[in-house]
C-alpha cells in the first residue's frame, strides 16, 4: 500500500520502495505457494505412486554436492540463492518439515528486506 503523501514520513520510504516491497512480497508468497504445492505433490508421487523406492537418496544429495560445488565462486547472493535451493531439497526429504523450510527461509528473507529499506 503506498502511502499518502502529506503523512510526514512519506518521504521516508520512496515509492519506488515501495514498489519493490510489493513485488518481494508478491515473489515470496509465490515462493511459498509453490514450496506447499510441491511438499504435498512429492509425498503423493512418493508414498503412492511408487512405495518403497526412494529416489531422493541418490537424486537430492547429488544435487547438494552440485550446489555446493558452485558456492566458492558465487557472490553473497548467490551463497543465500544456493542455501535457499539446499533448504528447500532438504525440506523435501523430512515428513512434517515445512514449518522448519518457512522459518528458515522467512528468516533471512525479512532480514535482507530490512536492510534494503533501512
Amino acid at each position: 500500500m503506498l502511502l499518502p503523501v502529506s503523512t510526514p514520513f512519506a518521504w521516508d520510504v520512496p515509492r519506488s520502495a515501495q514498489a519493490v516491497v510489493r513485488v518481494l512480497s508478491w515473489g515470496l508468497a509465490s515462493l511459498l505457494h509453490v514450496a506447499v504445492l510441491t511438499h504435498t505433490l512429492y509425498y503423493l508421487l512418493v508414498f503412492s505412486l511408487v512405495p518403497g523406492v526412494a529416489l531422493y537418496e541418490h537424486v537430492v544429495p547429488a544435487v547438494l554436492r552440485f550446489l555446493e560445488a558452485l558456492e566458492p565462486v558465487a557472490d553473497i547472493f548467490f551463497q543465500d540463492v544456493l542455501r535457499a535451493l539446499g533448504i528447500v531439497l532438504a525440506s523435501l526429504l523430512l515428513p512434517g518439515s515445512l514449518f522448519f523450510f518457512l522459518k528458515l527461509v522467512l528468516l533471512p528473507l525479512s532480514y535482507h528486506l530490512a536492510r534494503l529499506l533501512f
